[in-house]
This record gives structure tokens, sequence and C-alpha cells, in this order.
């Protein structure tokens, strides 16, 4: 489990039958890690509140307790394009997903 000053990473979550989660690594054309990424996760309705995190050292991050169902995961980073992917979360499971960022050239 996290330090209470650590935000959630792939891994913390523990399975509740009806909601799952997300584990995620971000990282660049190369590879590495991009730490400090701004995850953003759209919630699947009006009736739930939109989840940010933030990426560790490692690219890592996590987001739980979802309603099961689809969503898109959108990262920003500073020097980076926004990076997308579509994530299926299903109910006492953690989805993994890897998210590259391509640098932004400034063009």
């Amino acid at each position: 489990m996290s330090d209470a000053t650590e935000p959630p990473q792939a891994g913390d979550y523990h399975p509740d039958p009806s909601t799952g989660a997300i584990a995620g690594t971000v990282r660049d054309a190369v590879g590495a890690p991009v730490e400090g990424a701004v995850v953003m996760l759209a919630a699947p309705s009006p009736s739930h509140r939109d989840i940010a995190a933030v990426t560790a050292a490692t690219g890592s991050f996590g987001l739980g307790n979802l309603v099961p169902g689809s969503y898109t995961v959108a990262v920003n980073a500073v020097g980076y394009r926004t990076g997308q992917a579509t994530v299926h979360v299903d109910g006492g499971r953690e989805a993994a997903v890897v998210i590259t960022m391509a640098r932004d050239d400034g063009g």
C-alpha cells in the first residue's frame, strides 16, 4: 500500500467486485518513464466525477473505484504532445495500460 503522501500507483488497487481500476505507465518514445505527467480520466456520466492522477518517477499511476465500462485516459506533460488511450474496466479487475507520449518539438 502507498504511503499517505504518495498518490495511488499501479498495484495499489484491491479489487471490489462492483468496481475496477486502471494501472498505467506513461513512457516517452524511447521507453523512458515520464514523471509528473497529469493523467485525466473523464467521468463516464454526469453522475460521476472526473478523476486525475500524477505519474511517479517510474511513470506509473493508478486510478481506482471505477464503474465498469470504457474510459478515455488523456495524459499531459510539459514538453510532450497529449497522449491518449481507451481502456475497458471490468468489475473486480485492474486493467493495465501503457501510454507513449511523443516529444513536442514546438512545431
